[in-house]
């Protein structure tokens, strides 16, 4: 934390910047089991109804833990995180890797968040 502080005093190294691009992420506690949302955000069929741009490249999965994958650019990357608090509380992560600019980072900062808002509500209505 104090590198990343100096970086950006003394640098000018801009929030969100790593050595591979800009990296952000969103999280969200959702009140469901892990497998269920699991699945809903793991399927294909599922993300076309609660998701803008569902075509996600799923490259490695860990049942009911962990999703990563391609985004639909096919240059950055997803890791899409569940970390059960209990049996009906689990937090949901969602970190975007290798985005090519500042701009870029905040507008999918922002997309992550609508985007979890959308999972919930379609998880409520389920």
């Amino acid at each position: 934390m104090v590198t990343v502080q100096y970086e950006q005093d003394i640098k000018g190294r801009k929030k969100h910047d790593t050595i591979t691009g800009y990296q952000i992420s969103k999280s969200l506690t959702l009140t469901f089991p892990a497998a269920k949302i699991y699945n809903t955000v793991k399927s294909p069929s599922q993300r076309k109804v609660w998701m803008k741009d569902p075509n996600i490249t799923a490259t490695r999965s860990v049942k009911y833990k962990s999703i990563r994958g391609k985004w639909i650019d096919g240059k950055t990357n997803l890791e899409i995180q569940l970390f059960p608090k209990s049996n009906l509380k689990v937090q949901l992560a969602v970190q975007h890797n290798k985005i090519s600019s500042a701009h870029e980072a905040e507008r999918m900062k922002n997309y992550w968040e609508d985007q979890l808002k959308s999972l919930k509500k379609f998880l409520e209505k389920k």
